[in-house]
């Protein structure tokens, strides 16, 4: 492998794994689109049962955590 090739595979591999992070850091409401940080607008819900995340825009469920007492 030249030395080209060698910075070019590592410029791929760099921006494949910026692009993962980013992925990571951001949640879309299927039902409306809305898109914002995992931390950003979404509306957390807390009830006996466990934990919601609610699209702000549509109110559509995104997760739902359950809890568990021991």
């Amino acid at each position: 492998m030249t030395r080209t090739e060698t910075k070019q595979v590592a410029k791929l591999a760099s921006n494949d794994a910026s692009l993962r992070r980013r992925r990571k850091s951001v949640l879309t409401c299927p039902r409306c689109g809305h898109t914002s940080l995992v931390d950003g607008d979404w509306e957390v819900v807390i009830r006996q049962q466990g934990t919601e995340v609610r699209c702000p825009d549509c109110y559509d469920l995104l997760t739902r955590r359950l809890r568990f007492d021991d």
